[in-house]
């Protein structure tokens, strides 16, 4: 049987098609969008795990994560995750794609080193935490001892503050700062005691390793945290995602023939059933097929014959445009009452429509994008692409093919994103987004105008720079807390600006989470406040002060009172309120005008201030009136050396301008709690004494008690009587025995002053001592002690008594007065006594008002031949680097540490300390106020030397020590030790119950 060439020709087109069909549908299956799905997921997770690892070592470097569990679950997800990458059932390494295989192979270099620094993290930051743990419990341990002075103190203090200011991000500079305060704390280090300083030793191995780890894990935690992984994680996804673009881009090609040769086979199938009817069967079968693999086609399938009219399409397309065939056959376009337009919203001419300008040019036209305006206003964006269908014989255009795709959601998301950022650029608010390890990723123009800084210049750091230091790092940490708990946090904050100006804002801080729910970006948005704040302060001060003076108001005054009144109640002191009153000031007003009496109060306001301390409140209440609160007052005579101090200060010309104006004023007291439980009836009652002390003719005070105005009043009397005391021989002095602990002997006796008074008898030192030290007397008396005591001393040596010293207590004044030593060795010369037979005593709280000086003095004296002890030791806050440099002899342990022992811990470990102190120094250690046989035993037990109190004899006038002396014999031995017991030889005098007075 013999086959015609049309035959021929048509089953060997049907064969190509076949072979065609088959290639194409084969190809089209090796797009396998499962495995496609899986590795982007796969890609996408392992930059999301490297992130979180970024992010879990930060939160474990700062203390928000306590184990590294989660830590090493993330590293081995990723771990595995890259296995899956590499040699799972899905795996896109080694598939013959050079470039896939670079970027993973750089990408599994990189996470093995990122495995390694994790390792030396956790070991760094186990150290780190560790020592950041006990450096601050070592330091508390040093700075309790009481062997620590202050400036030890003060230098642990700055180095454990800047040490742990470095874990909050330092420079090199705050490195260098700690190590000079470290090296420096070493360097001292063997001038200490050795308890104290091997509990330096362990501030300085905590302070000596976070300065070592902190360097190291500075290094470490940005190389872990760089985007080193992330950036290789994007060339991996990138280079998978190109590979898959070109075999996507090959199969859209392979579908693209697909359609053409479905639609040629559609054409041959219309010329075959315009030819041959005969084969209307076989062209039916074909046609079917035709409509099926058309109908499978995701785009919508419209055809126009050459008149340009539709006469078929698909379902895709029906659903598409929301028309079925029936209602678009026969149209030249889908719909009617929809406009064609172009992008930008102009119209789409029609013979520029893709269906049309293929039928006129016969050229295909691909991916032209148009849009269908409805009547509703809406818009439907279709990305089209038209093929001519040509007649086999003169290749004219039969119809054409044109496929179509809805757009209309992309570009609906394209105008959002638009339209958001326009609107982000453009806001007044200034606004800073930031990824999830927390470094700027974008900042609007509002940001620059705000801050200063431009995005170049912020863009991948962390917001850190912006911080003005005024919030502390538990402000940050609750500010990030919120946000994680609740997505949202809206306060105030200080920030800097690049200028270095630090201004207030207001701030709202959002988490922004991605669809599989964790926080991809972080937003935050602000807007400068600084001139509300301003306002707001200023107010706020207005609220609260004279606006004249700018001292506190009356309401101010009350809340300070009641503060003041809380600490009267816990410290049992007295607090003093005084209301002044300027007199005649309405004259003044009146005469020269209301600026220059203006000008007089805050001129008034200003000497008030210089007349307090600095916890004293002065307030003015209106007009010529201020108040004056006196806190933690010693008794309440002090207020009235305040007054005095007013009034004097008060009565000195004020010049304003021109005039040259003198005032006086009257001045009120009243003290809580004796007169008033509350503010309101202390200045009530210090308003009637202020009225009091006008009535009494001005310039003058009174106190609201009459009680108070006696023993003002005695106090101003007993002062003009310690004037006369010298000069009547009314002061004598009383000697106190000092005995060796081990022998008996006694070594010394301390020259104690009394006041012989005619009338009111023999007065304490404690009564007239303090009036003595404040009017400066305390010079001259103190040179009358120093010359009888020395005057005595001789005559007991010429009269064969046994060798000790005489011991004589110098005070302030005297310590401050020019001439001292030079007036020493006078009296020295005068009554020709030996200067090592004399002892003097300072108190720990004198010789270090002025270190430097009292260095320089103490050794002046002691080149005299002098002894020298530091009296009341362990009540002040000396310096032990300055106690090595006294060229002193003695240390006395204060008695109210003595009064303790054996039964308060504190006491017997304060003793302690003093004694290992005057050890370790190599000076002698005198015990005061010993009373019982428990003490006496406890001090002879820890190596104290000497001692002195009323077990052993009570200050004694001169002729009464003579006798002890004269009873004690040659050796002059107070007691001694006889079988079990202590025996002690009174000789009739000077020793009484252990707690008399």
């Amino acid at each position: 049987m013999k086959f015609g060439k049309p035959l021929l020709r048509q089953a060997g087109a049907a064969l190509g098609v076949v072979l065609v069909l088959a290639f194409l549908v084969v190809n089209l299956r090796s797009i396998d969008p499962a495995k496609h799905d899986l590795v982007t997921a796969n890609l996408s997770k392992v930059q999301e795990l490297d992130s979180e690892l970024g992010e879990l070592v930060l939160k474990l470097r700062y203390g928000l994560l306590n184990n590294y569990d989660r830590l090493a679950a993330t590293l081995d997800r990723i771990k595995r995750l890259k296995r899956d990458l590499e040699a799972g059932e899905y795996a896109i390494a080694g598939q013959g794609n050079a470039e896939i295989d670079r970027a993973m192979s750089e990408f599994s270099r990189t996470l093995s080193n990122k495995a390694v620094l994790i390792e030396q993290f956790k070991s760094h930051n186990a150290l780190l935490r560790n020592s950041a743990y006990y450096l601050p419990l070592s330091v508390a341990a040093v700075s309790s001892s009481p062997m620590a002075p202050d400036k030890l103190r003060d230098t642990l203090q700055a180095l454990l503050r800047d040490a742990l200011l470095l874990q909050l991000g330092a420079a090199q500079d705050d490195y260098s700062r700690a190590s000079e305060t470290l090296d420096r704390l070493i360097d001292e280090q063997d001038k200490y005691p050795p308890l104290l300083r091997a509990a330096l030793d362990k501030v300085i191995r905590h302070a000596q390793n976070i300065l070592a780890y902190q360097q190291k894990m500075d290094k470490l935690i940005p190389q872990i945290t760089s985007t080193q992984n992330q950036r290789l994680g994007d060339e991996l996804s990138l280079a998978y995602n190109r590979s898959f673009d070109r075999e996507l881009t090959r199969a859209n090609a392979y579908r693209f023939v697909l359609l053409l040769a479905s639609m040629g086979l559609l054409a041959y199938a219309a010329y075959a059933f315009l030819q041959l009817r005969q084969n209307a069967a076989r062209l039916a079968d074909s046609e079917s097929r035709y409509r099926s693999v058309v109908a499978a086609i995701a785009e919508g399938i419209v055809i126009w014959d050459k008149e340009g009219r539709i006469i078929g399409c698909n379902a895709s397309a029906e659903r598409i445009l929301g028309r079925s065939l029936d209602q678009m056959k026969g149209l030249v376009y889908f719909d009617p009452s929809s406009q064609p337009i172009r992008e930008d919203g102009s119209p789409f001419p029609n013979e520029e429509r893709p269906s049309n300008a293929a039928l006129r040019t016969g050229h295909p036209q691909s991916n032209v994008v148009m849009g269908l305006r409805k009547p509703d206003g809406a818009v439907l964006w279709l990305s089209m692409s038209a093929q001519p269908l040509l007649q086999e014989t003169d290749m004219a255009s039969s119809g054409v093919v044109t496929s179509l795709v809805d757009v209309t959601e992309r570009k609906q998301a394209e105008e959002n994103l638009r339209l958001a950022a326009n609107a982000m650029e453009n806001t007044a608010e200034g606004i800073i987004v930031y990824g999830a390890d927390r470094r700027i990723v974008h900042v609007n123009k509002a940001f620059t105008v705000l801050t200063g800084y431009t995005p170049e210049e912020v863009i991948g750091k962390t917001p850190e720079f912006l911080r003005s230091g005024q919030d502390d790092e538990a402000f940050y940490s609750e500010l990030w807390e919120a946000v994680q708990r609740t997505g949202h946090w809206q306060g105030e904050a200080w920030r800097r600006r690049k200028s270095g100006e630090i201004y207030s804002e207001l701030r709202s801080v959002s988490a922004i989470k991605n669809e599989a729910g964790r926080t991809s970006h972080y937003v935050t948005v602000f807007t400068d406040i600084s001139a509300f704040k301003e306002y707001e302060t200023r107010l706020q001060f207005l609220a609260h002060h004279d606006a004249l003076t700018h001292l506190p108001n009356r309401v101010q005054f009350q809340d300070r009172c009641k503060e003041a009144f809380l600490r009267a109640n816990r410290h049992g002191k007295p607090v003093g309120v005084l209301f002044i009153d300027l007199d005649r000031f309405k004259a003044i007003n009146d005469s020269l005008g209301h600026a220059m009496g203006d000008g007089l109060l805050q001129s008034v306001a200003e000497r008030l201030k210089q007349c307090v301390r600095e916890i004293d409140t002065v307030a003015r209440t209106g007009g010529d009136e201020f108040i004056i609160l006196l806190d933690e007052m010693k008794e309440s005579q002090d207020a009235a050396t305040v007054a005095e101090k007013l009034l004097v200060a008060l009565s000195k010309p004020f010049t304003l301008g021109d005039h040259d104006l003198v005032i006086s004023a009257s001045i009120g007291i009243s003290c809580y709690p004796e007169d008033g439980g509350d503010t309101q009836i202390l200045l009530k009652n210090a308003d009637a004494a202020m009225y009091s002390a006008k009535k009494q003719g001005r310039n003058t005070y009174r106190f609201f008690s009459a009680e108070m105005n006696a023993h003002a009043l005695e106090t101003l009397v007993l002062t003009n009587q310690l004037r006369q005391a010298l000069e009547r021989n009314e002061l004598l002095l009383h000697y106190q025995p000092r005995i060796d602990l081990a022998t008996g002997r006694i070594t010394g006796v301390e020259a104690l002053i009394r006041w012989q008074h005619p009338e009111r008898g023999l007065i304490p030192p404690i009564r007239f001592i303090p009036l003595a030290e404040e009017t400066g007397l305390i010079v001259p008396i103190g040179e009358w002690v120093l010359k009888t005591a020395c005057t005595q001393m001789r005559a007991w040596q010429d009269a064969g008594m046994p060798r000790f010293v005489m011991a004589v207590n110098l005070s302030v004044r005297q310590l401050e007065h020019a001439g001292l030593v030079q007036r020493i060795a006078s009296v020295l010369r005068e009554t020709g006594l030996n200067a090592d037979s004399l002892e003097l005593e300072v108190t720990e709280s004198m010789v270090m008002r002025d270190s430097e000086g009292s260095v320089k003095l103490l050794a002046e004296l002691h080149a005299l031949g002098i002894a020298l002890a530091i009296d009341d030791f362990g009540t002040g806050y000396s310096s032990l680097s300055y106690l090595k440099r006294f060229p002193i002899d003695y240390l006395k342990v204060d008695q109210s540490f003595v009064r303790g022992i054996p039964v308060d811990a504190d006491d017997v470990a304060i003793t302690r300390t003093i004694i290992a102190v005057a050890k370790s120094l190599e000076l002698r250690l005198i015990a005061e106020g010993i009373e019982t046989q428990e003490q006496l035993a406890f001090l002879k037990a820890e190596g104290c030397e000497e001692g002195q109190g009323y077990l052993f004899s009570k200050p004694l006038a001169a002729k009464d020590l003579e006798r002890l002396l004269n009873e004690s014999g040659a050796k002059g031995l107070i007691f001694s030790r006889a079988g079990t017991h202590e025996q002690f030889f009174a000789a009739g005098i000077g020793i009484t119950s252990p707690g008399a007075r």
